[in-house]
């Protein structure tokens, strides 16, 4: 299994978000790091389209590679984690003879090896669906309320009248990595239609998904308390 790291240089909330700097390294390469401790993993894809990216991995470690740039087609806001398995990661997969993939996220920078570690042993018996991780919803949704005619009313009306320890656990999904095989997930339309689908549950402080400013903030705390 080989990671890949998709890493464009543009973002519009975070203005480049991928090599914003965390406690002095930018946010990418605290990914890196954790994935060099993930022994199970014949190396490290980082595919994108940015020259000061090339440039930050390029020499940082012999497990990193880095092809040629990703199209530009393939780096737009518009741009899906479909188009990147359909028309992007086939030239890694064929770099390191595999098509067993850990997709992870340039910014999934409190995800230590070991969380990854537990997901590629799982996918030894999980193998043929996708495994994600998640995050826990302390917010059932099973509580929720909707507007209607008569002003707002229970979205799960049969739900709401059970003592709520009797409701299911939800989780959430935090979009920090998936791990799937590459022949398998090509052709569909989302990454959730490969099934089944087996959670790796990460805590709450762990799974974040960093998109705007405050995300930064909380970033920033929990590893201070670190």
């Amino acid at each position: 299994m080989f990671a890949y790291i998709p890493a464009r240089g543009g973002s519009k909330r975070i203005p480049r978000k991928n090599t914003f700097p965390i406690f002095g390294k930018p946010m990418i390469l605290h990914v890196v790091d954790h994935l060099l401790g993930v022994d199970q993993l014949s190396g490290i894809a980082i595919s994108t389209d940015d020259d000061e990216i090339i440039q930050l991995v390029s020499n940082y470690s012999a497990k990193i590679h880095v092809l040629t740039k990703r199209s530009p087609e393939l780096s737009s806001d518009n741009s899906t984690f479909m188009d990147l398995v359909n028309y992007d990661i086939d030239r890694y997969a064929a770099l390191f003879s595999d098509t067993d993939v850990l997709f992870t996220l340039p910014t999934s920078i409190l995800v230590t090896s070991q969380y990854y570690k537990k997901a590629l042993d799982a996918f030894k018996t999980h193998s043929q669906g996708l495994l994600m991780s998640v995050t826990p919803n302390d917010q059932s949704p099973f509580l929720s309320f909707v507007e209607g005619d008569e002003g707002i009313m229970p979205l799960f009306p049969e739900k709401f009248i059970l003592p709520t320890m009797d409701l299911a656990q939800t989780y959430l999904d935090c979009g920090c990595f998936y791990v799937f095989n590459l022949k398998r997930m090509k052709g569909l339309q989302k990454f959730l239609d490969l099934k089944p689908i087996t959670p790796i549950i990460l805590p709450g402080n762990v799974g974040i998904d960093i998109d705007s400013a405050s995300d930064i903030e909380k970033l920033n705390q929990i590893l201070g308390k670190s």
